[in-house]
């Protein structure tokens, strides 16, 4: 299908992949649990950084259907939150601070590139 104009681009959209917003809303939401979390100071502002910058993606993803007249549909993503329950079950684990620091980087490592 060649693409054409940004209405073919809404419409490529929806038949690839669920909804992007969606899923960054779900990366989003479990990244301020682990912006919390980190014992190395550093390390919690730098997921406090990327926190702001998923944030950021979603308004202006939500600014563009807004522009185009059109309203995102939100399907949950099975995978999404096996990935993020991943996360939180990390967080509860009892390790040394610093395995503890690279097993949460992992898995937000995972989370941003699914």
């Amino acid at each position: 299908m060649r693409i054409q104009g940004s209405r073919h681009l809404l419409d490529a959209r929806r038949l690839g992949p669920p909804n992007p917003s969606v899923r960054e809303h779900g990366g989003a939401n479990a990244s301020s649990n682990r912006a919390r979390t980190p014992f190395d100071p550093s390390r919690s502002s730098a997921f406090e950084k990327h926190l702001a910058e998923a944030e950021n993606q979603v308004a202006r993803l939500e600014k563009v259907f807004e522009l185009l007249g059109e309203k995102p549909k939100k399907k949950p993503c099975k995978a999404m939150h096996g990935l993020i329950a991943e996360g939180e079950e990390t967080i509860k684990e009892d390790a040394e601070p610093e395995v503890k620091d690279a097993a949460l980087i992992a898995a937000a490592q995972r989370v941003e590139h699914y």
